[in-house]
């Protein structure tokens, strides 16, 4: 699957200027006041050597005077760097770090997730507890939430690749049917099962970073085009000369469509804290559905015909009498927000 990558991704998004404070439409994108719970204790998170990542770069804590200095990059460069200094118990000013690729040369750099062109005194940050899981949150004092980060275990590059390649099963797991009504299913834990063929599949790498491209256990390597529902898998082959992989001449072409379930098809958005890194996989209207499918748990009543058909085949959803009484928990609060920001972001 031909993607830009993650760098550019968070670049473009960073730059937008969003508000999750918009007007609410037919469907439940209405305002969002992220209620956060319980502090976490800084102490146990914000140390030296302490790793972090925001699903498309990674950063490790180095202790710089009163600064928590957020060092890292992507699987590809580093470079990426933001400093914390703390003005309440978990709440932070973002100041400029230095960093350096060579010894001895260090230049003053302010790169916060790639938001180049941000004034540090326009963010800040705070440290919060959303149903036991910490996560670190960047604000823009008009523009509202930039980033999401969470943080990781093990290595800063090792942790990264695993969470990247987490968050692309996921994100085409399920199954899929053929125009002919053969289905290929894909399971988050990396597993397939095709017409006559099953096990495990491993991604493929391209700039240092897995790519949508994936090889099966009988040799076969397949690139995937998965959003909005529809699926294209195109057998491809690795071209020593150009260093890449490219579409086997005659080879396979296979279109699919996601099986229709009468099942919720994201329960993780109103169970886990979600990334920018981890909302990238998706297209636009996968992000829709998720949105308002965190408001149909709670039974939102929607205007919107499609949403409407979409969620009335779903056994667990019962609308309400009265909108105004669906509430969400903080972490879905924070979900909305995090699903909105990509949503507006330029990037497809």
């Amino acid at each position: 699957m031909k993607r830009k990558t993650f760098f550019l991704t968070l670049m473009l998004i960073g730059m937008m200027a969003c508000s999750g404070n918009a007007k609410k439409p037919a469907d439940a994108d209405g305002q969002v006041a992220v209620a956060s719970q319980a502090n976490v204790a800084a102490d146990d998170y914000l140390k030296a050597g302490a790793v972090w990542h925001n699903g498309v770069e990674w950063f490790q804590i180095r202790k710089d005077g009163d600064v928590f200095a957020f060092i890292g990059g992507t699987l590809h460069e580093g470079g990426a760097c933001f400093g914390l200094r703390a003005n309440g118990a978990n709440s932070f000013s973002v100041v400029p770090v230095k960093w350096s690729v060579d010894a001895g040369d260090y230049e003053p750099s302010l790169s916060v997730m790639n938001l180049y062109g941000e004034n540090p005194g326009d963010l800040s940050a705070e440290l919060r507890n959303y149903d036991g899981a910490a996560v670190l949150l960047l604000r823009h004092k008009t523009k509202g939430l930039r980033t999401v980060l969470l943080p990781a275990k093990g290595n800063g590059m090792e942790a990264l690749d695993n969470t990247l390649k987490a968050d692309m099963a996921l994100a085409f797991a399920g199954t899929w049917l053929s125009s002919s009504g053969e289905r290929y299913v894909f399971g988050a834990d990396q597993s397939y099962t095709f017409p006559g063929k099953k096990g495990k599949y491993t991604f493929e790498y391209e700039f240092d970073s897995p790519a949508y491209t994936i090889s099966l256990q009988d040799g076969s390597h397949w690139s995937v085009d998965a959003k909005d529902g529809r699926m294209t898998l195109s057998e491809v082959s690795f071209d020593e000369e150009n260093d890449g992989w490219t579409a086997v001449p005659g080879g396979k072409k296979i279109s699919l469509t996601l099986e229709n379930q009468s099942q919720w098809r994201f329960p993780f958005a109103s169970t886990e804290p979600l990334t920018v890194g981890m909302l990238s996989n998706y297209g636009k209207e996968d992000l829709r559905i998720m949105r308002n499918e965190i408001w149909a748990r709670h039974g939102y009543r929607f205007n919107s015909p499609d949403l409407q058909q979409r969620f009335s085949r779903i056994q667990g959803y019962t609308p309400a009498s009265d909108n105004s009484k669906v509430r969400l928990s903080p972490l879905e609060q924070l979900n909305v927000e995090i699903i909105k920001l990509v949503e507006e972001s330029p990037n497809d």
